[in-house]
């Protein structure tokens, strides 16, 4: 996905990819939900799709970084950056362990962390220049 960016401009690169990430994690779901239809090898091929788009958000988000920001200061940013994954993991992993407390059926765990990602995307597209 590194070698795509140069083709797109970053804000378009970074929002694409992080609302067909997030499309394609929730899709199989949705579609058990609806039909109670369940493939295993279509789940694989979808998590596989989300993975592929997933890999836009560290080049994306880097090149983004590298533009905004120069000198030292631009190290200790990414830094932080970098410790923005876990801090994402334990907020949503906190969200789903609240669901399950509540016993919410399963099927909301990948609507929820999916539809996350769809609102960080479109926070994105608003606000990035």
């Amino acid at each position: 996905m590194g070698s795509l960016i140069h083709r797109f401009s970053l804000k378009s690169y970074v929002v694409i990819g992080l609302t067909l990430s997030s499309l394609s994690y929730m899709i199989w779901i949705v579609i058990y939900a609806i039909t109670g239809f369940y493939n295993e090898v279509m789940m694989v091929i979808l998590m596989m799709i989300s993975g592929f788009f997933q890999a836009s958000g560290w080049p994306g988000i880097v090149a983004i970084f590298n533009a905004w920001f120069v000198g030292q200061k631009k190290g200790v940013l990414m830094g932080l950056w970098a410790c923005s994954s876990n801090v994402g993991n334990i907020l949503a992993e906190s969200i789903l362990n609240l669901l399950d407390s509540y016993q919410v059926s399963f099927i909301w765990n990948f609507v929820v962390t999916g539809g996350l990602g769809l609102f960080i995307a479109i926070l994105l597209f608003l606000f990035l220049k």
